[in-house]
């Protein structure tokens, strides 16, 4: 089985799980008051569009020639990992609004919703020479957040995954964030891109758990339930 450790109120359990779903699957509870340096690096929100307000789909079509480099671990939200392989032939041949990006959400698969679980048998379909993507262009949120207060959100992840993604959105900072800016809401499978400017796994928890009286979270926000 895998290790699956949880982080919660500045403690870390581990254990270990036999479920094959569950392989090192890592939850980080980031609730606790007690979380709190900012250090500047390149932000890979950037290659995000700004001037988008909602998610918005579009589809691209191309030879199947070996695999695509993506992120399933949240199986609800199935993101490019790596622009590779036949993704850079696609945006070779389009305008830079039409070119495929990381973490760009994989919606259907030649007309088919998929989820993380049945992803790779819709794109090695062998009746097909072609593969159709319908994607999913996810939109930047900052949020600024001040304590103290607790988060009252969680962070699932795997080591495979490309960032880790937001669920439980309870009461706490990032829920009054949502009340009080209707418009720049996060919710459950946005992925947090850095925070305080820090974009690596680990920096992500040194300042959640830090003593910064200030946190600012990059989110990409794909509204999954809501649009």
């Amino acid at each position: 089985g895998g290790r699956l450790a949880v982080w919660h109120d500045m403690y870390c359990y581990c254990c270990w799980q036999e479920d094959p779903k569950k392989q090192q699957q890592t939850v980080l509870d980031v609730s606790d008051e007690r979380q709190r340096t900012v250090v500047h690096t390149e932000n890979a929100m950037s290659e995000v569009k700004e001037e988008e307000d909602t998610p918005h789909t579009f589809m691209v079509k191309f030879q199947r020639k070996g695999p695509l480099s993506i992120d399933k671990t949240d199986i609800h939200n199935v993101v490019i990992k790596d622009v590779a392989g036949p993704l850079i032939d696609w945006n070779e041949s389009q305008a830079s609004e039409h070119q495929i990006r990381r973490y760009d959400r994989i919606v259907q698969v030649n007309g088919k919703k998929i989820s993380g679980v049945d992803v790779d048998l819709h794109i090695e379909d062998k009746g097909r020479a072609d593969v159709l993507l319908t994607l999913q262009r996810p939109v930047k949120r900052k949020l600024t957040l001040h304590r103290p207060g607790k988060l009252g959100v969680d962070l699932q992840y795997r080591k495979s995954s490309a960032k880790p993604w937001l669920t439980n959105i309870t009461d706490g900072l990032v829920l009054q964030w949502n009340q009080e800016n209707p418009s720049q809401i996060v919710t459950a499978h946005d992925r947090l891109v850095a925070v305080n400017s820090r974009e690596e796994l680990d920096g992500v928890i040194d300042e959640v758990r830090g003593p910064s009286p200030t946190l600012v979270l990059d989110v990409l926000h794909y509204g999954i339930g809501l649009h």
